[in-house]
């Protein structure tokens, strides 16, 4: 091969005399399949390059997306909304979104890394063994064949991550217009605060109780229980013919309730009153015991956070139960909003 000094494309003229009459005679020695491989080897390497760029770019901008998060999730970015009673939700939203971030991110890396190998593999091709690359039975199975795979998947994580932040969003709209509904049923005169439970008797308790499942759209079937109540102090029904019972325990101290409890009502609240879901009400907490018999036998349990969603904010049963909204339930929410 001649080099045309009158092309637009030439060699460099090297500073060191032996590199140029290295470089001259390889030039000289050069085929237009020596030509071509190393075109192709040139082109391959670039189209890995870029996904290497791209893709790390990606792992990147995760990365800082799963720190923000994390930031906020912690308390220590300020959120552009002061959060008057769902900023624990909002915390807790955050710290999910931010592990599920992560983990994209470290998908991201592992494919970033499968690229550089790909990388260091074509490397090899480099020099005399480039035209054999490229040979009639080799060009069948090239390496670069991967990278369809590794950018598929790259595309796969970014989109469920854009995914995960476009729900997140939705969902954080969602909390400040809960955040704000909460705030206007603080003011009215339905919201009841901790400090006026704690001073109930056990009948205004259960009254309590029933009133709250009737303002939620329910029809309570039986407001108070008694020494016959077979463990169901309130009964009541969303319009669907859902049946929720409810056993009451009130304390005027900080007594935990005991598993006892549960014991009698989860073996007549189901068998004896029919009950869908079964729900045990404390203005206190249930012991470590109670708690975790509850949760095995499927027994929801209202303590003092929930009954502060329930009472002081105004949250219906159905979202702290996690139930089906009655449509009833859904319009109230809707005009008081």
């Amino acid at each position: 091969m001649k080099i045309d000094r009158n092309q637009a494309v030439q060699p460099p003229v090297y500073a060191d005399r032996i590199l140029r009459k290295a470089m001259g005679q390889r030039i000289a020695t050069a085929t237009e399949d020596d030509l071509l491989a190393a075109f192709l080897l040139q082109e391959e390497l670039c189209m890995v390059g870029n996904a290497y760029s791209a893709v790390h770019a990606e792992a990147e901008r995760l990365t800082r997306w799963a720190a923000k998060a994390t930031r906020y999730a912690w308390g220590q970015l300020t959120y552009k909304y002061a959060w008057k009673t769902a900023g624990g939700e909002f915390s807790t939203l955050c710290g999910s979104l931010a592990r599920e971030l992560d983990d994209d991110a470290r998908a991201m890396k592992t494919i970033e890394h499968e690229i550089v190998d790909l990388h260091v593999l074509l490397m090899r091709g480099i020099g005399s063994s480039a035209r054999e690359r490229y040979t009639e039975e080799s060009r069948r199975c090239s390496p670069l064949d991967r990278l369809t795979d590794l950018r598929e998947r790259a595309s796969t994580i970014s989109t469920q991550a854009r995914a995960r932040l476009k729900g997140a969003t939705a969902r954080i709209g969602d909390l400040e217009a809960t955040d704000q509904r909460r705030e206007a049923y603080m003011a009215s005169d339905g919201s009841i605060g901790l400090d006026r439970i704690d001073n109930m008797n056990y009948a205004e308790f259960e009254q309590l109780a029933a009133d709250l499942l009737e303002r939620d759209g329910l029809t309570v079937i039986r407001q108070r229980g008694g020494a016959r109540d077979q463990g169901a102090d309130v009964i009541a029904e969303t319009p669907e013919g859902h049946r929720i019972v409810v056993q009451c325990k009130h304390r005027r101290k900080g007594a935990k309730i005991e598993p006892q409890v549960l014991h009698a009502l989860n073996g007549t609240a189901r068998p004896i009153h029919g009950a869908d879901t079964v729900v045990a009400m404390t203005n206190r907490i249930f012991t470590p015991d109670a708690t975790g018999f509850g949760h095995s036998q499927g027994i929801h349990m209202i303590t003092r956070k929930q009954l502060t969603r329930w009472a002081t904010w105004g949250d219906p049963i159905q979202a702290i139960l996690s139930l089906p909204a009655s449509e009833a339930a859904e319009r109230d929410q809707q005009s008081a909003a």
